[in-house]
């Protein structure tokens, strides 16, 4: 079993370090590193594989002697040049006078086989774009020769790693057992399903065959389904599945991907003797209940056999069965966080309410945008492009999170679960004038309020709506617009000391969109007889295309300010973290 493992200089690592246990969880959202941290236990391995070959033939050998290993055999981890196994790409660095020195992936493994303690990692040199070296890394100068394959024999883990499910190809090839592999390693596991169940089926080992029982036993508990034994036709050298349902026989094809999701795992968990066994994404196409119960499953069978199981997935699911007895790590941004009871705790409260995605995009961003509505979003980037203030890049891509049927406490119930996960946390509300703030002592959480009734009410009218009727454009047609009679509808809707005094309270106290704009569009798109289509609530952001940056009131500049305060700080904590 793998204790810890050391990581530098590889993929998405320059630096990091896992301590393990016989079952693990990395979870967290895509392209934050779960993968990598997986196929960097998969490139030790081969590591030790290598240096095991070479010295069963070489016995003499010094561990400085550097094997090449080529790209193409580097199976589970896909690649079209070997650079790209490197953090950013970096190969070699400058150091002095023009000199440079090689950037070298490291990894390496603590763990104990047999109750013996061991320590063995590898060093990874780039040669080509085709080829890498690898070297033992080691303080021990007298490991040499043979003293060198006798600590090497000590250690006989077999590392097994299983991607995500891709799908199922229509017909299937009979394959070896180093052709399905290669496969699995490419992430073409869709050609390969049924070579994993014909291997199990025919092999002649009693104990495999056992297994093809346990198989067949698994799939009927969890799906009640028969599997029926794969048969090989030896004329086109193709493999065929089925099983009956209902007494009722059909081709694997018509199956679901859950289904296939699951006969993937448990017939390659069958068909290899790997003692540690790395997943990535078992829950994938799997409902809530078949998620818990697979992941059980795997647990159970793993801990049966002492053998290791380390996972990648970002089921809420699986982190719950997994709270009480294993280790978790969650994969953040520029970091790995192992779970402890304190944190674990809070960050379950937070998933079972809000999901884990919401966790890390506040790990991400370090700051949330409270609005009532996604209009609001909308409206303040447009306030941010006319006004040209710093907030545009943030508002372009914030956190936000929308308080629907104005539920103003529910910002700070979320605001509260966030920080519990994410103690740096920023906040900042942003409502209507008619709601009324909720009183809060929690750090670091800012709240505001409009002065006039709503955000729509600091869209510049009736200037915005000439102008944007003018410019509307059908099919590529221009439609001439009766401007008078919109003048009209307006002049009707606002009161005339509103329309001679652009500070009367008329412009602060209306509810814009429900009392004016929505009655001036209606009005006006029924008189013409056009789509009501054309303009509703969602849509009067669009507005704010054909307005002038004086005609905004200078409140909009200082909440957007205020905005971007609260953002920059975010992104000076995350920077302070590189």
């Amino acid at each position: 079993m793998i204790k810890k493992i050391k990581i530098k200089n590889f993929k998405r690592f320059e630096k990091t370090e896992f301590d393990l246990d016989s079952v693990v969880v990395f979870v967290g959202p895509n392209n934050y590193g779960k993968t990598t941290a997986l196929q960097a236990i998969y490139l030790w391995e081969l590591g030790l594989n290598s240096w095991k070959s070479h010295l069963a033939t070489k016995p003499n050998s010094k561990r400085t002697t550097g094997l090449t290993i080529n790209r193409k055999n580097i199976l589970a981890i896909p690649n079209s040049h070997a650079i790209q196994l490197w953090k950013s790409y970096n190969v070699r660095k400058g150091i002095d006078k023009g000199k440079t020195e090689n950037i070298n992936i490291e990894i390496i493994a603590d763990g104990e086989t047999n109750n013996q303690k061991w320590t063995i990692g590898f060093e990874f040199i780039y040669g080509n774009q085709e080829s890498i070296y690898c070297r033992i890394l080691s303080d021990d100068d007298t490991l040499t020769g043979k003293k060198l394959y006798q600590h090497l024999s000590i250690i006989n883990e077999k590392v097994g790693y299983l991607p995500p499910m891709s799908g199922l190809s229509s017909t299937e090839d009979k394959l070896e057992m180093g052709s399905i592999n290669a496969r699995i390693g490419e992430g073409q596991t869709a050609q390969v399903l049924r070579n994993l169940c014909w291997n199990l089926y025919s092999d002649s080992d009693t104990h495999k065959n056992d297994k093809w029982q346990k198989l067949k036993e698994l799939m009927e508990d969890l799906f009640l389904i028969e599997l029926q034994a794969p048969t090989y036709n030896s004329i086109n050298g193709q493999i065929d599945l089925t099983y009956k349902e209902n007494k009722k026989e059909l081709n694997i094809l018509n199956s679901g991907r859950g289904l296939l999701q699951v006969l993937l795992i448990f017939s390659y968990i069958y068909t290899h003797d790997s003692t540690i066994l790395l997943i990535d994404e078992p829950d994938a196409h799997l409902e809530v209940l078949r998620q818990r119960e697979i992941y059980n499953r795997l647990t159970h069978e793993i801990k049966k056999s002492n053998f290791q199981i380390i996972i990648a997935s970002h089921s809420e699911v699986i982190i719950n069965e997994a709270f009480s007895n294993d280790l978790i790590y969650t994969f953040l941004i520029n970091k790995q966080l192992l779970l402890n009871e304190g944190n674990k705790k809070h960050l379950i409260s937070s998933l079972s309410k809000y999901g884990m995605e919401q966790y890390f995009l506040a790990n991400q961003n370090r700051w949330i945008l409270y609005l009532e509505g996604d209009t609001d979003l909308k409206i303040l980037r447009e306030f941010a492009k006319l006004k040209k203030t710093e907030s545009l890049p943030y508002l372009n891509k914030p956190f936000v999170y929308f308080l629907h049927n104005d539920q103003i406490n529910e910002a700070l119930k979320h605001f509260s679960a966030m920080k519990n996960a994410q103690n740096d946390l920023l906040g900042v509300l942003l409502t209507d004038k008619t709601k009324q703030l909720p009183p809060t002592d929690i750090s670091d959480f800012i709240t505001l309020s409009w002065n006039r009734r709503e955000i729509e009410n600091y869209i510049p009218i009736p200037y915005t709506l000439t102008r944007y009727l003018e410019n509307l454009n059908f099919s590529g047609l221009f439609f001439q617009q009766n401007i008078p009679l919109l003048n009209e509808i307006i002049n009707k809707r606002i009161p005339p000391v509103a329309l001679e005094n652009p500070t009367d309270s008329w412009w602060n106290d209306t509810k814009m969109t429900d009392d004016f704009l929505d009655k001036i569009f209606e009005t006006y798109l029924l008189q013409t007889n056009q789509s009501s289509s054309i303009m509703n609530k969602s849509k009067y952001y669009l507005l704010l295309q054909y307005a002038k940056p004086e005609e905004i009131d200078p409140e909009v500049t200082e909440k957007l300010d205020a905005i971007y305060e609260v953002a920059r700080r975010a992104e000076a904590i995350i920077q302070s973290e590189e």
